[in-house]
Order: structure tokens, then sequence, then C-alpha cells
């Protein structure tokens, strides 16, 4: 049997299918980048005068300390464990002596126990202090 049907054969056919898918994706392509192209002209453009607002500029911007140890920890955890282990350290009595030694005040009452209530406000000073301190130092700490 031969390989010619009405004097077109099958190479000739396929032949002129790739051409046919070619055109195609020229057509696709060409219509993709005339749809970019008049979507481009519509946008507007920014120079360097031009004030951009925050959400012009907002990009989803992964925090390069995420994979470090202690911002392992869920977000509302990290500030109560702070507290928690400033308070364990000024609770330790060594603290507390070396505190009392340089601010008599805090140090409890000789024949009472009790401390007054300026000295709890500046252990408490102290405290928040040390919070704020930490809490701003730790992160450059751990980042670097």
């Amino acid at each position: 049997m031969s390989n010619e049907m009405n004097g077109t054969s099958i190479e000739q056919l396929q032949e002129i299918m790739r051409q046919q898918e070619n055109m195609q994706k020229q057509q696709n392509m060409q219509a993709l980048s005339n749809d970019i192209n008049e979507k481009l002209d519509k946008m507007p453009l920014y120079t360097h005068d031009d004030e951009l607002s925050q959400n012009d500029l907002q990009l989803p911007l992964k925090e390069p300390h995420k994979d470090k140890g202690f911002f392992k920890i869920p977000e509302i955890l990290k500030e109560p464990l702070i507290i928690l282990i400033i308070f364990i350290i000024m609770s330790l009595q060594p603290v507390r002596d070396t505190f009392g030694k340089y601010i008599n005040v805090i140090n409890p009452n000789q024949q009472t126990g009790e401390v007054s209530i300026l000295g709890i406000t500046i252990y408490g000073l102290i405290f928040a202090l040390l919070f704020v301190a930490i809490k701003s130092i730790l992160p450059k700490i751990i980042n670097h």
C-alpha cells in the first residue's frame, strides 16, 4: 500500500501540522507580548521625586533570625520568658545582696523585715530597665 493519499504523503501532513503549531505558538506569544505591553502602558511610572506609600513598597520579607535558637520560641512567649528569667536572677540572694550594697533602700528593715515602698519601686525600676535593655539588645546579639 502506498504512503500517499490524494497526492499528500504522511510526512508532508506532519510537516504542515508542525508549521501550523509553530504559527499558533508565535501568534500566542505575540498576543501575550501585546497584552503585557498594554498593561505596562497603563501602569503609573514612579520617579525618584515621587513619594511612595508604604503599601507600594510592601514585599514579603523573611526574617533572617527565624531559624536561630531563641527565635524558635513563639512570639507570644518571648517577653514572658525574658521577664521570668530576669525575675529568677534578681531573686537570687547574691544578686539581691549586691544591689543592696549599693542601694541601701532596697534592703529589708532590720527590725521588721519589711522593704519600704521606695525600695520596692527602685527594685521594680531596675527590673524594668533590665527588661528593656535585654529586649533591645538580644535580637542584635542573636542576629550577628
